[in-house]
């Protein structure tokens, strides 16, 4: 009758459990976070870099039509819709911003730099000689500018389009190879 009195609750956690289940959490997350930072850098990357690829497409099927390469949006545009979410840009647009505001239709605008949609990149295009183009997507502040930018160049004069995506290294996309014959350091679309 009184054998149960003295049995001791066996359904709790010891308070060395409990530090051992939070230490091992910790140590989890300090893995896992940095890794899923990098994830969706990387995710962010590649709608930059599909952007570009576009703006490429674009960019050649002009040269094909007209002849030379496009200078400005208003060229680019006429073989693809180029929207952004502003043209001339301060801190204050920052992706927020733009997630707020409907995209802007830049086809009838001779802009060389815009923001993307999503206010993550900025897009600026550089048109180097009669025959080569660069494209540059520079990531934005609320990224860090970790590096995670991409950069494209088209030549009509080789017939090149390449893409380089860079993952830490920004001095890279500032100032891209060019995009002659003997450049092996890009890849292609």
């Amino acid at each position: 009758m009184f054998s149960n009195l003295f049995v001791k609750d066996k359904k709790a956690f010891t308070l060395v459990e409990l530090v051992v289940v939070v230490g091992i959490i910790g140590i989890l997350s300090a893995i896992a976070i940095p890794s899923f930072r990098n994830t969706v850098y990387k995710t962010r990357q590649k709608e930059a870099t599909t952007l570009l690829s576009s703006y490429l497409r674009s960019a050649e099927a002009y040269y094909v039509e007209f002849g030379s390469i496009v200078q400005n949006t208003s060229e680019l545009g006429h073989f693809l819709k180029i929207t952004g979410c502003c043209s001339v840009c301060s801190w204050d647009h920052n992706p927020k911003y733009c997630k707020s505001n409907s995209p802007m239709n830049f086809n009838d605008r001779e802009l060389v730099s815009w923001r993307t949609d999503n206010g993550l990149y900025t897009i600026a295009m550089h048109p180097q000689a009669e025959e080569l183009i660069y494209f540059i997507a520079y990531p934005e502040h609320e990224m860090g500018f970790q590096g995670y930018g991409v950069a494209a160049c088209f030549s009509g004069k080789y017939g090149i389009k390449k893409i380089i995506e860079n993952n830490n290294n920004l001095e890279k996309i500032t100032h891209p190879p060019g995009c002659g014959e003997n450049n092996d350091d890009w890849v292609h679309p």
